[in-house]
């Protein structure tokens, strides 16, 4: 019976790739008619240029939107001329089912008793939130068992088979690197030059959540092995366990931190690379990685340590895993989907948003294209694998929140209901200002924290910021038209993505935040990269004059130049600077100390007064590499210093700048004490010391 469902998209193989599209045009084509329109697109990316500058470095919002109708305009009269709109769909192939078909496994029961046996033993054995050993080995037998079930002959990215023949041949070994691997493995270096450039220099200084994560790590050096870290909100361990074994080899700093979330957000490069070739070519792969390789967004979140980067590492691995899957409609991917959703669980909070999104995916192309829609109980039971396996491994962290339901969704909980601070002007309203607060983002106005970035920035540099607007033009274009619904599900993705950001019902001034968005950060490399692609491909595809070639790739090797630029100098020169003079100077206040405590061999008789909002003394600890002197940094009150006389030898009681009373006590209790006045490097930063000679 013939489909009459007038809305069906095509997915993945199914749609046109760029490189495959070709022109529509009346009458002959010629070189002189081709010329006027592609001059046209090039000077539209030109007005969206300029109206993305004006909007980030001058804050002309006016004529920035004057400019970039102007660029929708000209894009869109191009596309409407050179794109090819979908014809009638074919009917869909005969499915081809038998790589769907389980293998015939020996011992197939003994595996799925192991399963079974090792699921239950997991859940049990994971109470009062302590992993151990016995929990680890009985839950990797689990998970080997499913997949000893599960997997297919066919593509298996762990398996030898997949990658040695292009290394290994019959006259031994061979160098089987193409120009498109050398290409990746440059921009992984970029990349990694982003990350490692400077890294103690920008962020320098640790705030509270620093200290808070080395209270965790401290607990898993002295023997602790929690599968959920309840304090500070709650949060996932990944990061932490990974730091407390570099910690364990090369002592605990900042450093140690940030090398963990660099790794991270290097790693998360060559992901984004094959999310991008997956749905549309190597081109847009590589632009992708290399836009995510210079983004102030990610190198900022990876440097400033904290869990967000594992967020968009998994987010990138599982939608290249998540696409690849629904287009060729291999079961095996389907599984390893799976596996890398489980692992991501315990990386972020924010990344389960991830799982909603994979189910949206899966859904949709059931729903709307013909050809996945004819394997449609085949996809679903590969999706069923994909949360079988994904559960299977987070067993712990499901055991976590039976047990502490409260603790585990304690975080997300004060940020979208009212346990925490009540919902000012109704949920609705609150969440739609959200999401037009996140659209801003992108192109006007960021994050307002001075944590990361600098506050209200966009978040992309102008380049890509211009390139991800034409990109979002181009996808709904292609969504609308050509009926494609890897695009249209890239659209959409933006929003579901990021719903970890916007949901902040409670404390909207949280909103957009840069952490809590970045399992999007894959969506909107991929985006950017769409137009400029597009625009090298149609110049090959058309054969136009070498001059406009020419131009076109001249062009945008400017603009990349451009954009590896402008994120430098956001991140490095100008959030570096707002840095330094925002943050707290404790390293300057344990430098002090640490000068003392060489001059008289101790650091116990040192003391911080304290003072309303000022510096964390367990970041002076750290800064100090004795966390242990933070029991007993803090005096309350200059009164409390009165025991001290009964101590023998030198003493310091460091103080703020404004804190006349304390000083006038301790002047008091110690007559003969000296006063230091210690001058910072920040405006408003310094502070004083009162030295006791004996």
């Amino acid at each position: 019976m013939q489909n009459t469902c007038s809305l069906e998209f095509v997915f993945g193989s199914n749609a046109p790739r760029l490189r495959d599209l070709r022109g529509v045009w009346e009458g002959p084509v010629t070189r002189e008619r081709l010329a006027p329109a592609y001059w046209s697109v090039l000077f539209a990316f030109g007005l969206a240029f300029l109206a993305q500058y004006l909007l980030s470095t001058r804050g002309f919002w006016a004529d920035g939107l004057v400019l970039y109708a102007s660029a929708a305009y000209l894009l869109v009269r191009f596309l409407r001329r050179t794109e090819a709109p979908r014809g009638a769909a074919p009917p869909p192939p005969e499915a081809d089912l038998s790589r769907w078909r389980l293998p015939a496994r020996r011992w197939h029961r003994q595996a799925l008793l192991v399963l079974i046996v090792g699921a239950l033993a997991a859940f049990l054995g994971s109470g009062q939130n302590h992993a151990s050993l016995g929990l680890a080995l009985v839950l990797g037998l689990a998970v080997a068992a499913y997949l000893y079930l599960l997997l297919r002959p066919g593509w298996n990215p762990v398996s030898s088979r997949s990658w040695l023949p292009r290394y290994v041949g019959t006259g031994g070994l061979r160098l089987a690197v193409g120009r498109e691997r050398l290409a990746l493995v440059a921009i992984v270096l970029v990349g990694a030059g982003y990350r490692l450039f400077d890294l103690t220099g920008v962020p320098a200084e640790m705030i509270s959540d620093h200290a808070e994560k080395y209270l965790d790590i401290e607990s898993i050096q002295n023997g602790a092995r929690p599968i959920f870290f309840p304090t500070n909100g709650g949060r996932e361990g990944t990061q932490f366990y990974l730091a407390a074994v570099l910690a364990g080899l090369t002592g605990y700093t900042y450093l140690t931190l940030k090398l963990v979330s660099c790794a991270a957000s290097i790693a998360a490069i060559p992901a984004v690379y094959l999310f991008g070739r997956t749905l549309y070519g190597a081109g847009v792969g590589l632009l992708a990685a290399l836009l995510f390789a210079i983004s102030k967004w990610d190198v900022s979140v990876a440097r400033f340590a904290t869990r967000a980067e594992f967020a968009a590492m998994w987010s990138a691995i599982c939608l290249f895993l998540t696409y690849r899957a629904i287009f060729k409609r291999e079961p095996n991917t389907f599984i390893w989907l799976g596996l890398a959703m489980g692992l991501g669980f315990y990386g972020y909070t924010s990344f389960r948003i991830v799982a909603f999104f994979v189910a949206l995916l899966v859904v949709a192309a059931v729903l709307f294209d013909p050809v996945v829609r004819a394997e449609r109980r085949q996809v679903f039971q590969g999706a069923a694998s994909t949360y079988g396996l994904a559960l299977l491994i987070a067993i712990p962290l499901i055991r976590y929140g039976v047990d502490f339901p409260q603790q585990f969704l304690l975080r997300s909980a004060t940020r979208l209901t009212e346990a925490e601070q009540s919902i000012v002007g109704g949920p609705l309203r609150v969440f739609l200002g959200n999401v037009w607060n996140m659209v801003l983002m992108f192109n006007w106005q960021g994050d307002r924290s001075w944590l990361q970035i600098v506050p209200k920035e966009p978040s992309l540099d102008w380049v890509t910021g211009a390139l991800f607007v034409l990109g979002v033009l181009y996808g709904s274009y292609r969504a609308v038209v050509q009926r494609d619904l890897a695009a249209a599900s890239l659209i959409a993705g933006i929003f579901v993505l990021t719903l970890p950001s916007t949901l902040a019902l409670a404390f909207p001034i949280e909103n957009p935040h840069l952490s809590r968005a970045s399992a999007a950060l894959p969506v909107v490399m991929v985006l950017a990269a769409l137009p400029l692609v597009f625009v090298t491909e149609r110049c090959r595809a058309a054969a136009w004059a070498t001059v406009g070639r020419r131009a076109a790739m001249i062009l945008g090797a400017a603009l990349l130049v451009l954009a590896a630029q402008a994120n430098f100098q956001s991140y490095f020169k100008d959030y570096g600077a707002v840095h330094r003079l925002t943050s707290q100077n404790q390293a300057e206040v344990a430098e002090v100390i640490g000068g003392y405590t060489k001059l008289v061999g101790t650091n116990r008789s040192a003391w911080i007064v304290s003072w309303p909002f000022w510096i964390d003394h367990r970041v002076v600890a750290l800064e100090l590499g004795d966390f242990a002197w933070k029991e007993r940094a803090v005096i309350d009150r200059a009164e409390d210093a009165v025991p001290h006389r009964s101590q023998s030898g030198p003493k310091l009681y460091v103080l703020h700048q404004d804190d006349v009373r304390s000083l006038e006590v301790l002047r008091g209790v110690y007559p003969e004490g000296i006063v230091h006045e210690y001058a910072s490097a920040k405006p408003g930063k310094s502070f004083r010391g009162l030295y006791v000679p004996r």
